[in-house]
């Protein structure tokens, strides 16, 4: 049974199944022609790259072309071509660009392809899905077929996100049209169904609106940015780190998913978490500049908070206005370590301590039950008082689509952090 018939598919294979996204690209490439060059490209220059000689002509420049493209390929089909020759190609489809040392040999192994192309008059490329490349056998890239076939033993690697993405540009730049417009959108709506962490996330548009997407295009933009490295924090997010910015130690920027169903992106940055870092940030704060912040469009909000080590136990819920609750933890940074409140509060100064920061609207009384849960009850001798902000900004969904395919998301990004840092630095 040819597969590769539309009307055809596999009954016994669940639809994200390896074998059904081969399927899929497959019938692609061998009824619509644009798909075809555009997969033979990406093999053609990625042989280049890697230093294969010879290389195969562009189709473009061919006079020959294409002239077999099947998927399952079992003995009969590898008997039909023994009594050819020509140079084989083994190309490995996967979603990491992987460095193979392996070297592709004549095997006596016995297996199926997962797709074979014939590039007349002398080319055949064997094709091998591993969706996943916790799943490649280098030894499958090996061949079968009999000594009239040279064998080029650099194996080829092409990541499926760059397939994809050549794929989806054809869309956008409506270089197919009607029925082959059609399948085309199909194609790409089924990988986004089935084998969603294979989307591409060069820009936001193209993640399809899919969480797990628009999380790798804000790690892809944080890298790219090069404001640090890019670390994950368990239970909250993918951030840059600042290990070298007074007063801050983590930026981070992350799709946060809508009551209606859409998205938006948000940079958060928490500057006073730590007491080192509130004395940082309060020492050099400019409480104008720092204000006017949210007419910029940020959302500015306290951010106090009591931790043990490098626990935090208790996050305060502040009613003080913004502007007060700014001037209060700059005052006390000014009168010092010794002095101020800005410090390590030992146990015998708790309940004095805890009814001021009461009075002047910076503790409730749920917090007072939270206090005396984790922190008063315990065996603690000293906690650390965290006079922290919350600084976030968003950008809706249109606003970051319209900068990521413009190109500019990346410089806004790195403008807005600028902008809050500069309230300090």
């Amino acid at each position: 049974m040819d597969h590769l018939n539309i009307f055809y598919p596999y009954e016994a294979k669940p639809l994200n199944h390896e074998d059904q996204l081969t399927r899929a690209l497959l019938i692609l490439m061998r009824n619509i022609k644009v798909v075809e060059m555009t997969v033979m490209d990406l093999i053609i220059e990625e042989m280049e790259q890697i230093g294969c000689h010879p290389v195969p002509p562009r189709l473009t420049k061919s006079k020959t072309g294409i002239d077999l493209i099947k998927t399952q390929v079992w003995s009969r089909t590898k008997e039909e071509l023994g009594s050819q020759n020509g140079r084989l190609v083994s190309v490995l489809l996967t979603d990491e660009k992987l460095k193979i040392e392996h070297r592709v040999a004549r095997t006596d192994r016995v297996g199926v392809y997962d797709g074979i192309i014939r590039y007349k008059p002398e080319w055949i490329f064997v094709i091998e899905n591993k969706p996943d490349c916790r799943n490649v056998w280098v030894e499958q890239l090996s061949s079968t077929f009999n000594e009239s076939f040279d064998i080029e033993d650099k194996p080829v690697v092409l990541r499926w996100q760059e397939i994809i993405t050549r794929i989806s540009v054809l869309k956008e730049n409506e270089l197919v049209q009607g029925s082959d417009a059609s399948l085309l959108e199909d194609f790409l709506d089924f990988v986004s169904d089935q084998f969603p962490e294979l989307n591409p996330y060069e820009r936001f548009s193209l993640c399809k609106g899919d969480t797990y997407l628009l999380t790798r295009r804000c790690i892809s933009i944080m890298e790219e940015s090069k404001l640090g490295p890019v670390n994950y924090h368990r239970g909250w997010h993918y951030y840059i780190e600042t290990a070298d910015t007074p007063g801050i130690k983590e930026i981070t920027i992350f799709p946060e998913r809508l009551p209606d169903g859409e998205w938006e992106i948000r940079l958060e940055l928490y500057p006073g978490d730590t007491i080192n870092q509130s004395r940082q940030f309060y020492s050099s704060l400019r409480l104008k500049e720092f204000a006017e912040l949210t007419q910029k469009g940020w959302e500015i909000r306290p951010n106090l908070h009591f931790a043990f080590q490098s626990s935090n136990l208790v996050r305060t819920t502040v009613s003080c206005p913004l502007g007060k609750y700014l001037e209060y933890w700059k005052t006390e940074e000014k009168k010092g370590a010794k002095e101020g409140a800005l410090r390590q509060i030992p146990r015998d100064e708790w309940n004095d301590y805890f009814q001021n920061l009461k009075l002047l609207g910076m503790l409730s009384d749920k917090d007072e039950h939270g206090l005396t849960e984790k922190i008063v009850g315990t065996g603690m001798q000293r906690i650390n008082v965290c006079p922290g902000v919350s600084c976030r900004y968003k950008w809706t969904k249109s606003d970051a689509t319209s900068l990521d395919d413009k190109g500019t998301f990346i410089l806004t990004f790195k403008e807005k952090v600028k902008e809050c840092f500069d309230t300090w630095l």
